[in-house]
């Protein structure tokens, strides 16, 4: 069986590709937070998408976005455990290649 991280990583790297091709080109640095709702039956998701660079341009979460964030959960769920948080930051680095970490609350 797979580990949970050979499972997500993939996912990971399709995420921060769907977010940098969602967002201006002006932007270096992209941050995103995904909560995962439960209220009695109903489940969904909250994304912000935002600039830490004071950027003000108004985004709204790709449909691929939500997809891969979902399909995200699914490989958690898998593993026994979910994330309640999911926190992304995307950043340009000073050699022109794009980097980013993530970090989830349980």
């Amino acid at each position: 069986m797979e580990m949970l991280y050979e499972k997500h990583a993939p996912l990971d790297l399709e995420l921060v590709k769907v977010l940098i091709g969602a967002t201006p080109e002006s932007w270096n640095q992209i941050e995103m937070h995904a909560v995962r709702v439960e209220e009695g039956e109903y489940q969904g998701l909250t994304v912000r998408i935002s600039s830490p660079e004071g950027r003000q341009d108004l985004l709204e979460p790709a449909d691929e976005v939500i997809d891969l964030l979902y399909q995200h959960l699914d490989v958690f769920r898998e593993h026994g455990t979910l994330w309640r948080e999911l926190f992304c930051s995307v950043f340009l680095k000073e050699d022109g290649n794009w980097g980013f970490k993530l970090k989830f609350e349980y």
